[in-house]
């Protein structure tokens, strides 16, 4: 039994190792590389399904929140539905005011409106659904995305470090 045992532990330390290079990426976004470097590998990725284009900025962690917020403020910045919905799935309190700012822009488009009031979910569902009724007469957008919110008494989808670190697509 303890051979059997054995064998299954081995099995799945060199899937770990060697299938599964995303590890070793993984402890290298979150302990050396630079949130600049970061960032421009998250403007770069190529060849990736929608949901697992934040997948570096999950990895990489809290430290990408800072330079997240200052991104998002430019309008013109590629993947910028991306870097405000990873500002949602990290989960930093910080944010809601930079995501406030854009849902409350009128003339941003409606669509990082929306996403802005789903990142603001994403990190306090409560506070999401506190400030959501404002928006129900807004764009229908951002009208669809409130009720969304108002509906759902769990919290939204959210990706985990799981989900990206195993590359999961869902």
């Amino acid at each position: 039994m303890k051979k059997i045992v054995f064998f299954v532990f081995l099995l799945l330390a060199f899937y770990l190792l060697l299938g599964c290079p995303s590890i070793f990426d993984a402890i290298n976004l979150k302990l050396f590389a630079a949130p600049e470097h970061i960032i421009t590998r998250f403007y770069a990725e190529q060849d990736l399904a929608e949901d697992q284009l934040i997948d570096s900025l999950i990895l990489a962690g809290p430290k990408m929140v800072p330079l997240l917020e200052r991104e998002i403020l430019k309008k013109e910045i590629p993947r910028r539905r991306y870097a405000i919905s990873a500002l949602g799935h990290l989960g930093n309190n910080n944010s809601i005011t930079i995501l406030e700012h854009i849902l409350q822009d009128k003339s941003e488009k409606e669509v990082f409106r929306a996403d802005a009031l789903e990142a603001i979910a994403g990190i306090n569902l409560t506070y999401a659904q506190k400030i959501a009724p404002t928006y129900l007469n807004d764009t229908s957008f951002v009208a669809n995305r409130a009720n969304e919110i108002l509906a759902n008494s769990t919290s939204l989808y959210k990706r985990t470090y799981w989900d990206a670190l195993l590359h999961r697509h869902y």
